[in-house]
Order: C-alpha cells, then sequence, then structure tokens
C-alpha cells in the first residue's frame, strides 16, 4: 500500500517512506534524525533520508543546502561546492540519500558536513 501511495501521489498520508528500509538502515550502522542530534561535535557518521528541500543561494559561495526527512523528523545537510561537484547526480535522483559526513553543532541546531554520499543498495 505504501509503495503505491509513493507512486501516485509522491507521498504517504500514512507511514513515512524512509520505515521501509529502517532495518536495512539500523543493520548497516546508518543513523536517523533522532540519533544525529544525540551525536558530539565532529562526530563522522552516516544517516538516510528523503530529501525535501534544496538550496543553493547565490549568496553561499557555491555551498548547497539539504534537508533530508525520515520518519523521526528533519536532518540539516551542508554540501561544500567540491563534494557537489563530485556527487550532484546521486543528489539530484536518489529517492533515499545516504549521506556520510561530519556532525556540526552550534548550540540548539545540529548539521552534517555532508563528504560522501552513497546510494541506497537494497
Amino acid at each position: 500500500m505504501l509503495y503505491s501511495e509513493y507512486r501516485l501521489l509522491g507521498l504517504s498520508p500514512n507511514a513515512h517512506i524512509v520505515t521501509l528500509y529502517r532495518p536495512l538502515l539500523i543493520e548497516r550502522g546508518i543513523l536517523g534524525s533522532r540519533d544525529l542530534i544525540h551525536q558530539s561535535d565532529g562526530a563522522t557518521v552516516r544517516v538516510a533520508g528523503q530529501v525535501v528541500m534544496y538550496q543553493s543561494p547565490p549568496t553561499a559561495k557555491g555551498h548547497h543546502f539539504l534537508a533530508l526527512e525520515d520518519e523521526f523528523g528533519m536532518m540539516n545537510v551542508i554540501v561544500r561546492p567540491d563534494i557537489y561537484a563530485q556527487y550532484s547526480q546521486v543528489i539530484r535522483n536518489s529517492p533515499i540519500l545516504v549521506v556520510e559526513g561530519q556532525v556540526q553543532r552550534r548550540g540548539n541546531i545540529t548539521n552534517l558536513v555532508a563528504y560522501k554520499y552513497l546510494h541506497l543498495k537494497i
């Protein structure tokens, strides 16, 4: 049912699509949004989610900004220009994005500074 809703509507009014992948993600040590907020500044982690927002403001000196969503919440991802150039096709075309990067904590804000993108292989 969930697959049919996503295929037809592009979203599901019921469960989040990442819920279907959670057992595989846990098995591979890939964190969700509720786990990311508990990681220490500078930690290297992998997270996964659906891209729900993408920005590349002209004032950001080539940096790109993503918001990934999973069944628990949102994750902010910062993409440096060189990393975007290397992984732009993966970022733009993967329905579920796996991001490896370094946790950046500033007060109550947690970001992930990306340095690698992976296709989720099932």
